[in-house]
């Protein structure tokens, strides 16, 4: 049997996502959606399936957070000269108009959070805490050391 972990940085699922990856540990599919096809279909290949939420914290959309890792992953798409805050409300209290109108209900510029203060070597360092504690969770998981 071959073994795949689906991982996401997506932030402002990390609590619901979460709960998932328990009930995946538990062997009880999740009720989300995206990762629950992709979990089911996986397993049906006759893979060992996991999904492990590496969030990186802080704000959700296109705020400090997410500029700082796109300014790690590939600055040359991040404009610094057009970021601008946007809603910068607690994502919990935000989720339920979330999911009820969207994104632009609460922050008609999309952005969830401020990019103030985003930098390169944030990102960097958002990037390494994930990949470390992406490391750590599959070795416990495999029962081995990863090397790569």
């Amino acid at each position: 049997m071959s073994n795949c972990v689906l991982a996401s940085s997506q932030s402002r699922t990390r609590t619901v996502i979460s709960s998932a990856f328990r009930r995946i540990l538990e062997r009880d599919p999740p009720r989300i959606r995206v990762c629950d096809q992709a979990v089911r279909l996986l397993r049906y290949e006759g893979r060992d399936a996991a999904w492990f939420p590496c969030a990186a914290g802080g704000d959700a959309h296109a705020g400090r957070t997410e500029t700082s890792l796109m300014l790690a992953l590939d600055p040359a798409r991040v404009d610094l000269e057009l970021a601008e805050p946007g809603c910068t409300e607690d994502i919990a209290a935000l989720m339920p108009r979330l999911r009820r109108e969207g994104v632009r209900a609460v922050s008609p510029n999309g952005i969830l959070g401020d990019p103030a203060g985003a930098s390169a070597a944030e990102g960097r360092e958002l990037l390494d805490r994930a990949t470390a504690e992406l490391r750590e969770f599959v070795a416990s998981w495999l029962g081995a050391e990863v090397t790569a």
